[in-house]
């Protein structure tokens, strides 16, 4: 795959944003033989969601990347919706993120991940 980097943005949550933590890497959940074709990177943030809020952040591709699709962990406490379908091709896009209420109590943070799959473009 060539060379793997990671980011690290945890910051403190604010009113309206999600708390997150987003790091480049391979899927750790794929097997080893399970490889990224070339030139693919995927860009995983961490999200915690109080249930109520309905927090946006913004998916953003590494430099020199455009996105293919982004999708959602297998939680399923939080989930999320674009208002611009046709992020595909670019190199941002903002995501609002909400939580299920038949998973998450009242007062509660939902838990999650946000991927996105991006290639040099």
């Amino acid at each position: 795959m060539g060379k793997v980097w990671k980011l690290s943005t945890c910051g403190a949550s604010r009113p309206g944003r999600a708390r997150r933590c987003r790091s480049t890497s391979p899927p750790s959940r794929a097997p080893a033989d399970d490889k990224l074709p070339k030139n693919h990177r995927i860009v995983r943030e961490h999200v915690e969601v109080t249930r109520g809020e309905h927090p946006t952040t913004v998916m953003t591709a590494p430099k020199g990347y455009t996105i293919i699709t982004i999708g959602f962990g297998d939680g399923g406490q939080v989930a999320g919706a674009v208002k611009n379908t046709a992020y595909a091709g670019k190199r941002s896009v903002r995501v609002r993120l909400f939580v299920n209420p038949n998973k998450v109590a009242r007062g509660q943070i939902g838990k999650g991940t946000l991927d996105l799959l991006a290639r040099r473009a």
